[in-house]
């Protein structure tokens, strides 16, 4: 990384990673939503990344295009993120929360669930990773957010850190240039 900070990424469980840095077992969580919950403990960076969060379902059912569709339709989110939230705030859709992602786009496309709500670039790619082809985003996105690297509030040195390399990756260019993260899941940073 371009603050010279040694930086090991490891991709997981969403809610366990949430958990292990609330207990102080990894330095910090990536592209991570503040909302009033967090930011009782957690202190967030300099904007990441912009999130598309969207309905991922069969491409045979066309009856599902938004929000405004989902009454009554079984609609999975990998469990304490953004997009679980945000089912569970649509009117109608019945919230199921999953454990991991993968299982979550295999029971849609088996039909076990009517959607999933997933950023838009993990979602394309995990279907393309795990050869699933009757999957496709349904529409516009049901949201829009700008994602940061969450730390415990008291590290603050770090923080620092981490703001001052992505002011690095701004003015070197890499983040219009898209070069700059190569992710396709949540992830932590750990020492």
């Amino acid at each position: 990384m371009a603050a010279d900070l040694d930086v090991k990424i490891d991709a997981m469980d969403w809610a366990e990673a949430q958990n292990r840095l609330l207990a102080g077992n990894v330095d910090a969580l990536m592209q991570i939503n503040p909302n009033p919950r967090r930011l009782e403990r957690m202190a967030f960076s300099d904007p990441l990344l912009v999130t598309d969060f969207t309905l991922f379902r069969r491409t045979e059912r066309l009856d599902l295009i938004g929000a405004d569709s989902l009454n009554g339709q079984r609609i999975g989110a990998e469990r304490a993120s953004f997009p679980a939230e945000l089912v569970a705030r649509t009117d109608g859709a019945i919230p199921v929360d999953i454990d991991h992602l993968r299982d979550g786009l295999r029971a849609v496309s088996v039909g076990t669930l009517d959607g999933i709500v997933v950023d838009n670039w993990v979602g394309l790619h995990l279907i393309q990773q795990l050869g699933i082809e009757n999957l496709t985003p349904a529409g516009q996105p049901l949201a829009t957010s700008t994602s940061r690297i969450a730390v415990l509030k008291d590290r603050t040195a770090l923080l620092t850190d981490i703001n001052r390399g992505l002011r690095l990756i701004d003015e070197s260019g890499e983040r219009q240039r898209g070069t700059c993260f190569n992710l396709s899941l949540p992830i932590i940073t750990t020492d």
